[in-house]
């Protein structure tokens, strides 16, 4: 991936803070609320995200053609049993290599500075991640982590909608085009290869490397489906 230069995010602050809570709320398990979350994202697109808005607006459109357990049902065969889309960002970066035991031990100490509990999710859940960069500055680990951890994830995770017409795919796509605009971040070619050290708490500088390409699902995906009601 290309270097990044930093720049100011469009819209305001107020806007932008509501902008990354919605969109973590759409990528939670889907309950009565979610039409109202989604209202809410498109409210904050306003004209910053013309891309990003007609994303939502079509997984707006096919979740009202559903009921609420349909959508509930495709949440989880997307994202729970689904191993090439777990929200798990960091599994996307790095597998279950030890640099990732590394990557959810900083996520973690991040998250509780900001007061944000993760419950029975991992830390490196990307609604938790959303919800992190919603409250925190614009900063070098901010910048770091949008650029060489969430962006990347995005990429392997857009790549797995590609050939379906899974409504949930909009809602991600949606998220990637937000968070390169927001970091300055160009597209991201994905490769099967063996990464390089893309650790983000290591490094403070160029672009993430190729990715891994991960075949074995997060053990926690199956227990998640437990958890839900």
């Amino acid at each position: 991936m290309n270097s990044h230069k930093t720049k100011e995010k469009p819209g305001t602050i107020s806007n932008e803070k509501h902008l990354y809570e919605n969109l973590s709320e759409l990528l939670e398990y889907p309950q009565d609320n979610i039409f109202e979350n989604i209202s809410g994202c498109l409210k904050s697109l306003e004209s910053h995200y013309p891309e990003a808005k007609s994303q939502l607006e079509s997984f707006s459109n096919s979740a009202h053609s559903v009921d609420l357990s349909s959508l509930q049902e495709l949440y989880n065969f997307s994202f729970d049993i689904n191993p090439v889309c777990t929200l798990d960002i960091g599994y996307h970066v790095f597998g279950e290599s030890y640099k990732r035991g590394s990557f959810l031990v900083g996520m973690k100490k991040m998250l509780k500075e900001q007061g944000i509990e993760t419950k029975d999710e991992l830390p490196d859940y990307l609604p938790n991640i959303l919800r992190l960069l919603a409250g925190i500055s614009k900063n070098d680990d901010s910048v770091s982590l949008a650029t060489l951890i969430v962006a990347p994830a995005l990429a392997r995770m857009k790549k797995s909608f590609k050939e379906n017409n899974n409504c949930y795919g909009a809602v991600v796509r949606a998220v990637d085009c937000i968070i390169r605009k927001d970091y300055d971040i160009t597209e991201i070619e994905i490769k099967e290869a063996s990464p390089k050290d893309n650790d983000f708490l290591n490094c403070h500088s160029k672009g993430c490397g190729p990715l891994q390409s991960n075949t074995q699902s997060p053990d926690k995906n199956n227990s998640k489906l437990n958890n839900r009601g």
